[in-house]
Order: C-alpha cells, then structure tokens, then sequence
C-alpha cells in the first residue's frame, strides 16, 4: 500500500508513462543487450578536443556513428549564423536531404559539451531514420532520438546540455542568460536515467554525481521509486519477454487498480484496439472522473473514438468543458461532437464553451469546439455569434485552417450566414466583415457543386 512516505515519481503522470512506453518501444526495436552492456560515456576523449575544426567534428561523429551503429556518411555537421536558425523554430535544428541528417548549430553551441550533445541527437536521429523506425513527419522523432542517446549510454552529453547559463560581460557590464537546448527536458532525462540504470541494476552509479543539479535530483528520486517497487512499465523483470499488447482480463486489471500512469497507458492501448469490448465501457466512463487530468483526456478521446455504444459517458463529458486543462476540453468537445446526441442539452454547454474561451485562446480547442457545433447543424445557430466573434481574430491573424473551420462551421449551423455576418459580426473593421462574408459565399457556392458539408 502507498504511504505518504513512500518514495514518489518525480515526473508527471504523463512524462511518466511517455518515457516509459518508449523505452520499451526503444527496446523492441534496438536490442535490450545494448543497453544492459554499453559503457556510459561520462566524457569525450582530450585527443578530440578541441572542436574547432571541420576535421575534430568529423572525428566526433565518426566516433559516435561507430558507438550507435550508424554509417557516418549519412550524419554531416554544418555551422549556420544564429539568424539563418532563428526561423527553424527548433532547439535542436537537423534537416534531411537524400537520407543523409545535417546537424545545424549556431554560436552557442560552439562549446565542445553541447555540441557533441547535438552530434549525438543528430546520430541517434540518423540511426532511428535510415533504419525506418520514424518517418519525416513523426511529431516524436526528435524526442525519441534523444531517448535512443539515453538508451545507449549517452545520456549524460542531453542531461547536461538540456540548459545553458552562462556569464556575460560587455564593457563594464555584466549579465547572465540561460537558455534551452533539445526536446526531453532536464527532468524528464533525470527520470530516463533512472530507467536506464534501473534495468542495469545501478543502484548508486558514479556517474549519476555528473549530471547537471536538477537532472540529478529527478535521477535520485526516480531511481528511490523504482528501488522501492513503484510501478513501471519499462520493468526489468518482464522486458525480456517482449513488449506485447495486454490481455483483457490484464487490462481491466490496469484501469481497476493500477497506479495512474498504468492507468493512462491501459487507455493509450484500448484506443489502438478495435472496437470497445462492452466490459470496458464502465471503466472507460468512471476514468472520466479521475483526479488526474491526462488519464481524462484520455478517456474522453476514446469515447470520441468508440463512443457509439455510451451515451452515459455524455454526462461526464459535460463538465470537462470547463477544465482548467486545454487538453482536457479539446477531447472532451470532440467527443460530444462525435456522439451527437441531446442537442438541447449539448448545445447550450458548447455556446458558454465558445463564449469562455480567450479569442487570443487555444485554437486547436477553439477548431473543436467549431467542428463540435457543426455536428449539430441548425440546432446550434444559438453558438453563431461567437462563432463570428473567434472568426474576426482568426482572419486577423491569418490563421487558414481555423477559418475554413469556422466558416464550415457558419454554414452549417446558420439558415443565411452572410446575414448573420452582416447583422452580428463584430463591429471595428468593415474589411474584415466583407472578407467574412467572402468566405462564407465561397463555401455556399462550392456547397452547390459538392452536395451538403460533410465533417470529417
């Protein structure tokens, strides 16, 4: 039984079951000897330093290739001005041409630790791709290209190099700047770290005395949980089994009892599976109140997804929209959009939805909310004039998407959309109501070619 004592996880209950099902999704794919074997680098050997040569570059990456199991060809380093990255929007910037991974850096990260920090993403990325395990467009690949470095032992050079502090002076004055470098964050590396040595059987390494302070003190912690028993699902008592998909009665047995991160990760897995075994309907609706707000997101997009046959899930719906979690209130809106049902009771709670949320708002949830209220035709024209209103700032803003959903979102709910624009749009700027009413006449006269508005 948990005590207040009891050593606790120091990372989310998301971050928690992320890392962990990716460490096993990791060790289906790279053999778990690699890691039970791999020397921890602690440090880059003098005889490359220092890297401030093309040549002392290529002989990191070579190094490093060799160690990940990677053709050193296909990784290519190139120094770019900080303005040149400044319109990537990535904090470790690589780009693919012809299957080969260039590893972009800027100034700062001309230090030897954080550039061989990116070196190593960069391999471990190049490693991940040319093997197929990730394609171009996988939004996870840079995070688990840093897990990979983890993985094989190189978790100190991405624990160390997640933040940079460093001392200025210019003239006589002085100042200090920190910024942040990669995608898992120092914490999140500290609990990865913990994993690793866990299944190891490292239980006080000498190298965890090397990691950066906040990294160390999320290592220490997560390494007390996982000593004590704390439940994992990256466990060094099944891993040589193979990672393979719950039974049902194990399922049930995960959301009845587990503890939250099992609970979520039962979750993830019932939403790849086919459709809803009826047993699992209840367990689904009552994780719809659970304290932790990813295990109700979750739930919430698995009713979306196979809610058909739980109409008594709407009940517990309703109150998520007004979560104080973005995530919470996307799943939840598009659930009720896909069940449809009791439009006299759903409707008036997507008008408050709309009308709460911040025009300067989430707009993922904002396009939910839209499509939600598409979903019920003219039995949500009361939600036309904050429909109109989030439509003012998204034409404002430019924002494409959005307004294609906002205006399919008119049409559908409105008898005449460009009279309701004309009398209810938000009044300030004559251009962006005529712009309005163009979209809207533009979606009415492909209506005409393409039949009625189908939501996809």
């Amino acid at each position: 039984m948990w005590s207040w004592f009891a050593p606790r996880c120091p990372v989310s209950t998301y971050e928690k079951a992320w890392l962990e099902t990716r460490m096993c999704w990791l060790a289906e794919r790279v053999p778990i000897d690699r890691l039970l074997q791999c020397e921890v680098l602690t440090r880059i050997d003098p005889s490359f330093l220092p890297l401030d040569n093309w040549k002392a570059v290529d002989r990191v990456i070579k190094f490093l290739a060799t160690r990940i199991g990677v053709d050193p060809s296909l990784v290519e380093f190139e120094y770019c001005r900080d303005f040149q990255l400044s319109g990537i929007g990535c904090l470790t910037p690589l780009a693919v041409q012809e299957d080969r991974i260039r590893v972009l850096t800027g100034s700062e990260s001309l230090e030897a630790e954080r550039l061989i920090s990116r070196l190593v993403h960069g391999v471990s990325y190049a490693f991940l791709y040319n093997n197929k395990h990730l394609s171009l467009d996988d939004e996870e690949g840079l995070l688990l290209a840093e897990l990979l470095a983890v993985f094989l032992g190189f978790g100190l050079f991405v624990a160390n190099a997640t933040v940079r502090d460093a001392d200025w002076r210019l003239g006589i004055v002085r100042g200090w700047e920190m910024s942040r470098q990669g995608y898992v964050t120092s914490h999140m590396c500290g609990y990865a770290l913990a994993l690793f040595a866990h299944m190891r059987g490292e239980y006080s390494p000498s190298w965890g005395k090397l990691l950066r302070k906040d990294a160390r003190e999320s290592f220490v912690k997560g390494l007390a949980f996982l000593r004590s028993g704390g439940e994992t699902a990256f466990d060094p008592r099944t891993i040589r089994t193979g990672i393979r998909t719950p039974t049902a009665t194990e399922s049930r047995e995960h959301l009845e009892r587990g503890a939250p991160s099992t609970r979520l990760i039962a979750l993830w897995k019932l939403a790849e599976q086919p459709p809803l075994a009826s047993d699992f309907e209840p367990l689904v609706v009552r994780a719809l109140r659970d304290r932790e707000s990813e295990i109700v997101a979750a739930a919430a997009k698995l009713v979306g997804i196979h809610g058909a046959s739980m109409p008594e899930a709407q009940e517990e719906l309703l109150p998520c929209l007004n979560s104080k979690h973005s995530k919470v209130q996307l799943e939840a809106v598009s659930a009720l959009g896909a069940l449809g049902l009791n439009p006299e009771i759903v409707v008036p709670e997507l008008r408050v939805m709309l009308r709460s949320l911040s025009r300067d708002g989430d707009r993922v949830v904002i396009k939910a909310a839209a499509i939600a209220a598409g979903r019920f035709g003219r039995e949500a024209a009361i939600c036309a004039p904050f429909l109109l209103a989030h439509l003012s700032v998204a034409l404002v803003k430019v924002d494409e998407e959005l307004v294609q959903t906002l205006v399919e979102a008119l049409v559908s709910v409105c008898d005449d959309p460009v009279t309701e624009i004309r009398e209810r749009f938000p009044s300030g700027d004559e251009g962006l109501r005529r712009m309005a009413e163009s979209r809207v006449e533009e979606r009415l006269n492909a209506a005409v070619n393409d039949g009625d508005i189908v939501w996809e």
